[in-house]
């Protein structure tokens, strides 16, 4: 098996990229590797790197919900809005308890505008942010709309320290939501720990330890490899008929009637996504009304 998902747990104070360039040193030059969505540096958990034909599918992982573990240190602003940027401020902590905390929390659910950090990829004015915060300028960041699917209270560790557990959708940042808790609770809030456990179906617990990557060759890591069929676990799709193959294989619109097999498995994506098979490969294709279903993405054998 030469294409598929590679899961990877990445450690702490290792850059995301870093571990994407190991891949490509064992794997060699045969194959194209790439990633959906990296993590901050100072975080841990889950990095899905993407090897062969699966480079094509970075939009489509990186549309999947992700859940994160988080702990929140109360009291303490930072630039980089967690604990490994530089404190700018240190207020007192209000006296608050784990109903007041509920509130607030529920407060974040749904559909709702966030502002990203200044330290952040978002770009503002064909620049990165965080190449103009450290360069001493202040980045206009406009806020955005992100959707939070579920946020909980895990462990309260003290007057000043939370844990939390989000499940939000893309582009959602978790160190802007400790900052914005911090502020409704009447003080500031920075994120002291951050892991992402899961992106869609893919779990950290299934993941490649990022200290075992180097142990590890071509043989090793192309088995752990997770194959494409298993879009067919998680998507909702078909297969067509042996007259539509040829049309398939060329990336051919069709109509979602022409499916045969349907079936719908968990809603990991929105937008009318369909998996369509055919004999030699499969294709992503998008619902566009009235029926019709139009190739985004084809993945032929």
């Amino acid at each position: 098996m030469r294409s598929g998902f590679l899961l990877i747990d990445k450690e702490e104070g290792l850059r995301s990229t870093a571990c994407v360039e190991a891949v490509r040193r064992s794997l060699g030059r045969d194959f194209k590797v790439g990633h959906a969505g990296t993590l901050d540096s100072g975080a841990s958990g889950l990095l899905v790197a993407l090897v062969g034909r699966a480079t094509r599918l970075s939009n489509l992982v990186m549309s999947f919900p992700k859940e994160y573990r988080a702990l929140v240190r109360l009291g303490i602003r930072t630039d980089t809005e967690d604990i490994t940027g530089r404190i700018l401020d240190r207020c007192p902590v209000p006296r608050w308890d784990a109903g007041d905390l509920s509130r607030v929390l529920a407060s974040f659910l749904g559909c709702r505008l966030q502002r990203p950090p200044a330290v952040s990829a978002v770009h503002v004015g064909g620049r990165r942010a965080h190449e103009l915060a450290r360069s001493g300028e202040e980045p206009n960041i406009v806020p955005r709309e992100v959707f939070v699917r579920r946020i909980e209270v895990g462990e309260m560790l003290g007057p000043d320290v939370v844990s939390i557990r989000v499940s939000c959708g893309k582009g959602t940042y978790v160190r802007s939501i400790a900052r914005d808790l911090g502020e409704r609770l009447g003080t500031w809030g920075t994120i002291e720990r951050l892991r992402r456990t899961s992106v869609g179906p893919f779990r950290v617990e299934d993941a490649l330890p990022s200290g075992q990557m180097g142990e590890l060759g071509t043989r090793d890591l192309l088995s752990r490899l997770i194959p494409l069929e298993r879009l067919g676990e998680f998507l909702p799709g078909g297969r067509v008929p042996a007259e539509l193959d040829a049309l398939c294989s060329n990336g051919g619109a069709i109509r979602i009637r022409d499916l045969e097999a349907f079936s719908v498995r968990a809603p990991y994506v929105s937008g009318g996504l369909v998996l369509v098979r055919y004999s030699r490969g499969m294709g992503i294709y998008q619902l566009v009304g009235d029926g019709r279903l139009e190739c985004r993405v084809n993945l032929p054998d």
